[in-house]
């Protein structure tokens, strides 16, 4: 039998073979691996939740409202004064002088607060009478100034002109949300009369300031400079016991423009204050 010989392959061929076994050993995956994991956040611990914001107090609608530092005529022009016949002498004042801008005035000759809560009585306005809300509401007016003292005092017990005077207020913003609503003192007299006395008008306008507080209204004090030392009416500012000259007049719009003379409600901040 004759004897084989082996067969030696090509060196190319071999060559060919040792890169075929190299592209598969890396090609052939090794075992299983987990998917990459979602990246961990930089503290395991639970974040600390944002502290609530205090509860905004609730505030009036006068609250939202600061009194400027300058009252300048232009100032008055929404305004609408209700009042009895002193205001409508303030009317004819400001109607000849000015003072007041195009301010409005509505008075009723011997109208007092409880005749508007128990009597009924009404405001004549637009060619009608209606009650005090819905006169103030028909005027369009942005602010509201009252003054009604001289017929109330003595009529009543004063805390009975307290509650009158607070349903009034209330009457008047529940119709009139958001009306800044301002309330004059009375004016002083020229001297005393029987209940009509100095005493009781002060006690009056003390009674008025504790009822702006109450109701956040502001409280007008227009008696300074009109008064003597011994704090009755100046004789030469008067044409009666309780009506007031034209310069009696003057000197009630001079506080009228003076913020000095306004009391505003403890809800207010005055604007310009930290």
């Amino acid at each position: 039998m004759p004897h084989s010989r082996s067969r030696r392959l090509p060196p190319a061929l071999l060559l060919a073979a040792a890169l075929l076994l190299f592209t598969y050993g890396c090609a052939k995956p090794g075992p299983a691996s987990k998917p990459p994991a979602a990246e961990a956040p930089a503290s395991s611990a639970e974040p600390t939740p944002a502290p609530l914001p205090e509860p905004a107090p609730e505030a009036t609608p006068e609250a939202t409202a600061a009194l400027p530092k300058e009252l300048p005529e232009a100032w008055f022009d929404e305004a609408l004064f209700i009042g009895d016949s002193i205001t409508g002498s303030l009317s004819s004042y400001a109607l000849l002088n000015g003072g007041l801008g195009n301010a409005t005035f509505l008075h009723v000759n011997g109208l007092g607060c409880h005749h508007i809560i128990r009597d009924e009585r009404t405001i004549p306005i637009l060619g009608t009478s209606l009650p005090i809300e819905d006169a103030v509401a028909a005027s369009g007016c942005g602010k509201l100034f009252l003054m009604l003292a001289m017929n109330d005092i003595g009529t009543e017990p004063l805390e009975q002109l307290q509650t009158d005077w607070e349903t009034m207020l209330d009457r008047i913003l529940e119709k009139n949300p958001g009306l800044e609503i301002y309330v004059q003192s009375g004016t002083p007299i020229l001297q005393d009369s029987s209940y009509f006395t100095r005493e009781n008008m002060e006690a009056y306008n003390a009674m008025l300031l504790e009822v702006c507080q109450s109701r956040g209204c502001v409280y007008v004090d227009v008696t300074r400079d009109l008064v003597d030392e011994t704090g009755f009416l100046k004789s030469e500012l008067h044409n009666d016991n309780v009506h007031m000259n034209p310069g009696g007049c003057a000197i009630w719009v001079e506080n009228l423009r003076d913020p000095d003379s306004y009391t505003p409600p403890l809800v207010w901040e005055q604007e310009g204050t930290p």
